[in-house]
């Protein structure tokens, strides 16, 4: 489950004497800088695009 913005306070106040609380950890939300890479489809032309990576994932030409 994923919680983002103001809904992040509404949560952990409501969770405030539960124990299911300490289940929850918060993180920086993860802001990937566009990058132009091709994209390659079955049956479509190679196309050009911006895209996000978020697993760092790296192109490859075939």
């Amino acid at each position: 489950n994923n919680i983002y913005g103001n809904e992040i306070c509404q949560v952990l106040e409501n969770l405030k004497n539960s124990s299911e609380r300490t289940a929850y950890i918060l993180m920086d939300k993860i802001q990937p800088v566009p990058v132009q890479n091709y994209l390659l489809r079955p049956g479509a032309p190679l196309k050009l695009n911006s895209c996000l990576s978020e697993v760092g994932a790296f192109g490859a030409y075939v």
